[in-house]
């Protein structure tokens, strides 16, 4: 009897700190939401194609270039090469808890076929591979198998095969240079700077212009793609370091954004990779090769 004089006092104490957590979490990710809101598409006319400067027998080195002419011939040299990425880094997403996602990416460039290989690591795990060429074929797979040695398992996944269309909806422009943000005079944030380093390497250190209709434009749709979400993403903060040898071969690039994606609540996301170049040897890896 005593007990249950006990419990009888001591129910509604727990239910009403249920309700109070309860209460304060909602409140929480209002105020977060709030303090985070997405705006509107900006609306003016923005020139959407990157800045391509050839190179010939006359171009003088980047050394002796200004910063902009180093991106314009860099983005036009990795255009017209075959390459091999390979990227690693990290994204960290933050409402009232913060979580995070290693990535790990390998793309490959041959003329105009591509292979690229996504994974990420976290509390949500994925990995895809995606192949497609100029005859307009793309295949995919999707596996939410991730070994702990960071590879996919894509035992018994069966291909998709669709059309570059269908690429473009969900990722917005294909990876046939070093970046897949929008860079010309429109986009920039403000001027691009060059330093040259001790290596006698070139960094081109870059700021976007983070609005929709500005750097991300195409971008936009592969983050959509990749976080599942119904709407884009609005871009807070774009910063490239692009590395380059004095002929324009690009060696490196430290990308570092940060936008705001809605999953029921918006959530604040940083990311932080860093793309590794390489042109010796470039072929389609035949242990990942979809079409066979």
């Amino acid at each position: 009897m005593k007990k249950r004089k006990i419990l009888l006092k001591i129910i509604p104490i727990v239910i009403l700190v249920i309700i109070l957590a309860i209460t304060i979490t909602l409140i929480s990710l209002m105020v977060y939401s709030s303090n985070h809101q997405a705006k509107e598409i900006v609306s003016e006319e923005v020139n959407h194609e990157t800045v391509t400067m050839k190179i010939d027998s006359n171009t003088p080195n980047a050394s002796l270039s200004s910063a902009k002419e180093c991106v314009g011939r860099a983005y036009y040299k990795t255009l017209t090469s075959d390459f091999i990425v390979n990227t690693s880094g990290k994204t960290k997403a933050n409402t009232f808890i913060s979580t995070s996602l290693d990535i790990k990416c390998k793309k490959i460039k041959i003329g105009n076929e591509y292979e690229v290989l996504t994974i990420s690591k976290g509390i949500v795990s994925f990995g895809k591979l995606k192949h497609f060429n100029s005859s307009n074929l793309y295949e995919y797979l999707y596996t939410d198998v991730i070994n702990e040695n960071f590879t996919c398992d894509f035992t018994n996944k069966s291909k998709v095969v669709s059309d570059n269309k269908k690429y473009l909806e969900e990722y917005g422009t294909y990876p046939s240079s070093f970046t897949n943000y929008v860079i010309n005079d429109d986009t920039y944030l403000k001027e691009p700077t060059k330093t040259i380093n001790e290596d006698s390497t070139i960094t081109i250190d870059i700021s976007l212009k983070p609005e929709a209709n500005y750097g991300p434009y195409f971008y936009r749709n592969e983050i959509k793609t990749s976080s599942g979400t119904s709407s884009y993403p609005y871009f807070k903060s774009i910063d490239l370091k692009v590395t380059i040898d004095n002929d324009y071969k690009v060696l490196s690039v430290l990308t570092k954004e940060s936008y705001i994606v809605n999953k029921i609540i918006n959530v604040y996301t940083e990311t932080e990779v860093l793309d590794t170049f390489s042109y010796e040897d470039v072929s389609f890896d035949s242990d990942l090769d979809l079409l066979n």
